[in-house]
């Protein structure tokens, strides 16, 4: 099931905090649709990266679930912006994983977390889309891969993660916009 809820993490409350989220709303859906598609080729090259960790190791990258007992991947996504990564991100994990673990059940569940409201509704309307175009084109299929693929979409500061037990951190642009990526 592919989920795309939209809920508030801890965020910063600096005035700077505050100005930063405002102008990335305002300019959320202008950025989506003018700027993504020129990012798209190193978006690219970052999930053939993805992928080629994924199929040298996947092992490294999946740990049981404690309440239940199947595989269960944790992706992290910050500054997610309109979310163009998330989906994508879930998808390629599952290409890859669905060849290497036939019969067996993994969950993927990616979070991606950005400080501004406006995008994270791009985001959420995204996940929408693509979730509805995952529906038809699996209703057409006949063979079934056990994975499945939870998003979520926060609003948050990425420097706040809510999170530490990610398997996988994905960020083409993210990372580079927070005062010390490596902490976070």
């Amino acid at each position: 099931s592919l989920s795309s809820p939209c809920f508030t993490s801890s965020t910063s409350s600096s005035p700077l905090s505050s100005i930063l989220a405002e102008s990335w709303s305002q300019a959320s859906t202008g950025y989506d649709r003018v700027f993504i598609p020129k990012f798209q080729p190193w978006t690219d090259d970052g999930l053939h990266y993805l992928e080629e960790a994924l199929r040298y190791e996947p092992s490294s990258f999946v740990s049981k679930d404690k309440e239940e007992e199947n595989e269960v991947i944790h992706v992290y996504v910050p500054c997610c912006g309109p979310g163009q990564e998330l989906m994508p991100v879930a998808n390629t994990i599952e290409n890859v994983l669905g060849e290497k673990k036939k019969g067996k059940a993994t969950k993927i569940q990616v979070l991606g977390l950005d400080l501004s409201p406006g995008m994270v509704e791009v985001a959420r309307r995204r996940i929408e889309a693509a979730s509805e175009d995952t529906k038809q084109e699996q209703d057409k299929k006949t063979t079934i891969i056990n994975l499945d693929k939870e998003i979520t979409v926060v609003v948050g500061d990425a420097a706040l993660p809510p999170s530490s037990n990610n398997h996988i951190v994905f960020s083409c642009f993210g990372l580079q916009q927070l005062p010390d990526p490596l902490s976070t």
